[in-house]
């Protein structure tokens, strides 16, 4: 059988807003374009994360892909699409269904998936969990009533990372035969070429400006360091008024001079940062997967990470040595302090290692499990 025909893929925010599913959509469905399918994202016409402003243009070709943006209502926690019918009609067109966010019409393409027999896909992308609000309320819905209705629509779950998957069976069990693991997967192909031009003291942070990303613990940490020639810049886009949060506590750890906020990035801003870093820095407290950390593992930029499950995962038994207590000021400005003054010898190793892991993550590797999963639904390619 040939390759599907219509692959429709559902998601709240698409390009050219940035983000770690984002890029995630993105890079697949371009290279599910280049492999022969016909692709269409249907995503929100405006950002309800609230970071751009203005609406998005209703209808475009993006590299091959067919956006159809539709109106909403909503915020960041809670989005309503106003033209669920325009979605009934994409998804009658379509052969397979991906659904990318489980607060994003998720019983809207449960039950039409269900009603006109199109397999669905669901991509766990950190499930609910990647901030601390309302943990209780989230846990009693993927249990009473997320379960369920992927269970109704017969829905194969890919889950992110071994952590998503333990997550979503310990709540629904009853998944179990219908979900697999398959880590993400992006487009690292220029990352990896990336020339490192590193700058003695240069440490970033790269990531959404949110409390969960853990930017205040790393701040006290570096007030701890016993190094004087260092600089950190923070890169990213703002949500609900961190920016100012964190300016009032660099301002009373003493540290204006050394902390730098940039703001939103593009690709060469990014690429430029990681390739002059000495040092990136991760210290969220909670992760669907790291995709940030993925792609400074890519372009060779020396890491640290917070101990939590999705880096653990991410950076394996090779690279566990990168993963460090951020919540423990003193101990972190060791770890920073020890990667600072290493012998160029062990960052040239460490930079070998880390992209030898960032490889398996590549886009082309995620396509190909996409298109086993296809054979699994009867699909074929």
């Amino acid at each position: 059988m040939s390759a599907p025909a219509r692959t429709l893929h559902i998601v709240r925010r698409y390009e050219p807003l940035v983000g770690g599913t984002e890029l995630y959509v993105r890079d697949l469905a371009r290279a599910q374009v280049r492999a022969g399918h016909e692709v269409t994202v249907i995503t929100l016409d405006r950002d309800v994360m609230g970071v751009e402003p203005g609406r998005l243009p209703a209808n475009e070709t993006l590299d091959g892909v067919s956006v159809r943006r539709l109106a909403a209502v909503g915020n960041r926690r809670a989005a309503m699409c106003l033209r669920p019918d325009v979605v009934a009609r994409e998804i009658h067109r379509a052969d397979v269904v991906h659904l990318h966010d489980l607060r994003f019409l998720v019983g809207t393409t449960a039950v039409t998936c269900r009603v006109l027999a199109r397999p669905m896909i669901l991509h766990t992308h950190g499930l609910l969990f990647h901030t601390s609000f309302a943990q209780t309320a989230k846990h009693l819905l993927l249990r009473y009533y997320y379960g369920p209705l992927l269970r109704l629509a017969r829905a194969r779950i890919v889950a992110s990372s071994e952590p998503d998957r333990t997550t979503l069976l310990g709540h629904v069990p009853a998944l179990t035969r219908r979900t697999v693991t398959l880590e993400n997967g992006v487009d690292l192909s220029s990352l990896l070429r990336l020339e490192r031009d590193p700058q003695p003291g240069a440490l970033i942070v790269v990531g959404r400006l949110t409390p969960s990303k853990g930017v205040d613990d790393l701040l006290r940490a570096l007030a701890h360091l016993t190094v004087t020639d260092w600089q950190l810049d923070v890169w990213g886009t703002e949500e609900s008024g961190e920016r100012l949060r964190l300016s009032l506590i660099v301002r009373s750890l003493g540290l204006e001079d050394r902390v730098v906020f940039h703001g939103a990035f593009n690709s060469d801003q990014l690429h430029h940062s990681l390739a002059r870093a000495s040092l990136a820095i991760f210290p969220s407290r909670a992760e669907g997967f790291g995709l940030a950390l993925l792609e400074a593992l890519a372009a060779g930029t020396p890491v640290l990470a917070s101990d939590i499950p999705a880096h653990r995962a991410l950076l394996g038994p090779d690279l566990a040595d990168r993963v460090v207590d951020l919540t423990s000021p003193g101990a972190a400005a060791e770890e920073i302090v020890r990667h600072l003054t290493a012998a160029p010898a062990t960052t040239t190793s460490l930079t070998e290692r880390e992209r030898a892991r960032a490889r398996s993550y590549d886009v082309g590797r995620l396509k190909r499990d996409i298109d086993a999963l296809y054979i699994q639904l009867g699909l074929g390619i």
